[in-house]
C-alpha cells in the first residue's frame, strides 16, 4: 500500500516536472497559441462601438486623384484633416510615412524661386500647426546593418506643438510564428522620444502625458516602457468602421451622412486600398473548421491597440501561482482518477478533462483571462500514461 502512494507521488512529481521544462523550452508555445487563437475566432466582436474609424485611402480615393503623385497630396491631407475637425474628430493619427515634402521636392528639381515651392503644402502645415494630430516613423534597418529611425520630412514635424514628441513609431510587433498578438507602448532605442504611434495616439485623445512612465487607463495602467504587452482586439477584421479618405476631400464633404461616426472619436488616416502591403497575420488569420481566415490591415492593428489602451481591456494571464497550482490539482486529480478507471474509460476521461479546461480557458478569456491549457493537456495526458504504468 505504501509502495503505491510512494510510487503515486513520485509519478506525480516527474509529471509535474516534465510539463515544466516542456513549457520553459517552449514545446507547449504551439498549442498554446492554438487555443489563444481559437478563443479570438470564437469570441467574434467584442463590443460594438469603437472609440477609433479608419479614414481609409481606399480604391475610391485612388480612382478619384489617379493623376496627382502621392507626394502631392499634401493639399488633400489638409483638407481631409479640417473635414475631420470640423466634424468633431478627437485626435487625428496619420498612419502614413512621409518621404519627403512637396516643397522640398520642388526645389530639388530647379523650382526654388517659385511661389508654388513655398506655398503648395500650407494647407497640410496650417492643420500640422493645430495640434492633436499624430505623425508616424518606423524603425528600419539600413546598410550598415544597425537600427534607424526614419522621420516624416522637417517641414512637416517642426510646425507641430510638440515636434518630436508629436510622432510615433508605428513598427508592428511580431511572435516567433509571424502572428501579431501583441504591442510594445515604448521601443526604447537610442532617439528620443520612441512612443508607439497607437500609444500616443491614445495618450493624446485621453489628456495623459505621454512621457508619464504609467498611463492610467479605465481599468488598469499600461506601461510606458519597451515591454510586450497583449492587444485586446475588439472583433475581426472589419470590425473598426471606416470612412473615404475621398470623401472628406469631396466638395460635398458636408453632406456625407456617414460622418456622423466621427463625433468624439479617434481617427488614423492610412492607406487601405487594394495594392496595399500593409496587411498582416493576427489570432483571427488561422483557419479553423466552419469559420473563415483573414488578415488584418496595420490601420487595424493600430485602432486595436488604441483600443487597448484606452480601455486597458486585454488578455492578462494568470500569475505563475495560480498555473502551477491549476496545473499540480489536474494532474493529482487524474492520476488518482486513471488509477481507478478501466483504460479505455480512462481515455475517455482524458478528452473529458481537456474540453472542460479548454471550456474553462474561454470562459476566463471571455473576461479579459488568459489560463495556459497547453500545460494541463500535457500533464493530463502524461498523467494517463503514468497510471497504465502503474
Amino acid at each position: 500500500m505504501l509502495k503505491n502512494i510512494s510510487n503515486t507521488i513520485i509519478l506525480i512529481f516527474l509529471i509535474f516536472m516534465a510539463v515544466e521544462v516542456l513549457t520553459y523550452i517552449g514545446w507547449t508555445s504551439n498549442l498554446e497559441r492554438l487555443h489563444y487563437d481559437l478563443w479570438h475566432t470564437l469570441s467574434g466582436k467584442r463590443i460594438e462601438k469603437t472609440n477609433v474609424v479608419i479614414a481609409a485611402i481606399d480604391d475610391k480615393t485612388l480612382f478619384g486623384l489617379r493623376d496627382e503623385p502621392l507626394a502631392f497630396w499634401g493639399p488633400h491631407f489638409g483638407k481631409a484633416i479640417l473635414t475631420l475637425k470640423k466634424n468633431g474628430a478627437k485626435t487625428i493619427g496619420l498612419d502614413f510615412l512621409f518621404s519627403v515634402s512637396a516643397e522640398s521636392w520642388l526645389k530639388k528639381i530647379g523650382e526654388p524661386g517659385s511661389s508654388i515651392s513655398r506655398t503648395y503644402d500650407i494647407p497640410f502645415r496650417t492643420e500640422l500647426s493645430s495640434g492633436n494630430i499624430v505623425l508616424s516613423s518606423i524603425i528600419a534597418t539600413n546598410d550598415k546593418g544597425e537600427n534607424e529611425r526614419l522621420m516624416p520630412p522637417f517641414d512637416y514635424w517642426a510646425v507641430m506643438p510638440g515636434m518630436r514628441s508629436d510622432i510615433g513609431i508605428g513598427n508592428l510587433n511580431q511572435d516567433e510564428d509571424g502572428v501579431i498578438r501583441s504591442f510594445i507602448p515604448n521601443f526604447g532605442i537610442n532617439s528620443d522620444p520612441t512612443v508607439s504611434f497607437p500609444a500616443l495616439l491614445a495618450a493624446k485623445s485621453a489628456n495623459i502625458n505621454p512621457a508619464k512612465s504609467d498611463w492610467l487607463s479605465k481599468n488598469k495602467k499600461i506601461p510606458n516602457k519597451p515591454k510586450t504587452m497583449p492587444i485586446g482586439f475588439v472583433g475581426p477584421p472589419g470590425t473598426i468602421p471606416r470612412v473615404s479618405f475621398m470623401d472628406l476631400i469631396s466638395k460635398n464633404e458636408s453632406t456625407t451622412p456617414v460622418f456622423s461616426i466621427i463625433k468624439d472619436k479617434i481617427i488614423i488616416i492610412a492607406e487601405e486600398n487594394t495594392g496595399t502591403q500593409d496587411i498582416h497575420h493576427t489570432p483571427y488569420s488561422r483557419s479553423f473548421p466552419g469559420t473563415t481566415a483573414n488578415v488584418m490591415t496595420g490601420p487595424e492593428i493600430h485602432a486595436n491597440v488604441v483600443e487597448t489602451v484606452i480601455s486597458g481591456k486585454f488578455p492578462e494571464p494568470v500569475n505563475d501561482k495560480i498555473r502551477i497550482l491549476s496545473q499540480l490539482l489536474v494532474i493529482i486529480l487524474s492520476i488518482f482518477l486513471f488509477l481507478r478507471l478501466r483504460p479505455i474509460a480512462s481515455l475517455f476521461s482524458v478528452f473529458g478533462i481537456c474540453i472542460i479546461t479548454a471550456g474553462l480557458s474561454y470562459v476566463l478569456f471571455l473576461n479579459y483571462i488568459t489560463l495556459p491549457t497547453a500545460g494541463i493537456e500535457y500533464g493530463t495526458a502524461m498523467s494517463y500514461l503514468g497510471s497504465l504504468a502503474i
